[in-house]
């Protein structure tokens, strides 16, 4: 872990403790992310009959490992963000139990289908904060990109509810694609790779969650183990947190 954790901040050592200070910090203060993360749970079997992430069999030429995600129930009396969330991060730390000798860092593509505003009214402001300290300062893998696909007029109050939370450089990751401009995001991730629904050549994306839900289910036993490495967060300072200007100051609902 402690690998992985220099190589995504560059090999600063400074750096490098404030993310896994930040990184078991969070574990410990958001369990609505990081607890009971077991796919046979309530909350993770209905939010799996929600939304569809998978991870694509192959990386880029830059090694990067990719996420995809899409809605299969566009109900928006069935979307729960904070469940979205624990399955995303279970989605990457299975990559980083599984992959973290090669890749090199990560992709998430969203895609923008059935989103509404009334998905919106549902987000809490809260666990965006969250997640985005987690992404830009905790997670031990850097995540190269985020491709937004078949955008709709949502998009526009989706990014004005983000930007107060995302970094610069982070948000210049941000691509976004009309419904007709698919073929543009084959030069970040190529045709080959794509799931076939989107006119790819990879599996479907039924098949790749099949394949996700298999691989996150082999490692149970780190999931197990993982919940019980905790800190005592009320031992800490804000001269040893390494959090200043970021999780100290959140106000969490």
């Amino acid at each position: 872990m402690l690998s992985l954790f220099l190589f995504s901040c560059f090999s600063k050592l400074e750096t490098t403790k404030k993310a896994i200070d930040t990184y078991y910090s969070m574990k410990t203060a958001t369990p609505e992310f990081f607890a009971d993360r077991d796919l046979d749970s309530k909350a993770l079997q209905h939010i799996m009959n929600v939304v569809q992430m998978v991870i694509l069999p192959e990386k880029t030429a830059e090694g990067y490992a990719v996420v995809w995600s899409r809605f299969i129930d566009t109900d928006t009396s069935k979307f729960i963000l904070d469940d979205c969330i624990k399955l995303l991060f279970m989605v990457v730390d299975t990559i980083l139990r599984t992959d973290h000798t090669d890749a090199k860092g990560l992709l998430f593509v969203f895609d923008n289908t059935g989103t509404t505003l009334g998905h919106l009214a549902r987000v809490s402001l809260s666990s965006v904060k969250k997640y985005f300290i987690y992404v830009q300062e905790a997670m031990p893998i850097r995540l190269r990109g985020v491709h937004i696909v078949n955008i709709n007029t949502v998009i526009t109050h989706i990014m004005s509810l983000i930007k107060p939370f995302i970094g610069k450089e982070q948000a210049k990751k941000i691509v976004m694609y009309a419904p007709d401009q698919i073929e543009q995001s084959y030069k970040a991730i190529p045709k080959n790779m794509q799931p076939k629904d989107y006119g790819g050549d990879a599996p479907s994306m039924d098949s790749m969650f099949r394949e996700t839900v298999k691989r996150i289910r082999s490692n149970k036993d780190w999931f197990d183990f993982d919940r019980t490495m905790k800190v005592d967060l009320a031992k800490k300072t804000s001269k040893t947190n390494g959090m200043e200007g970021s999780f100290k100051k959140l106000s969490f609902d």
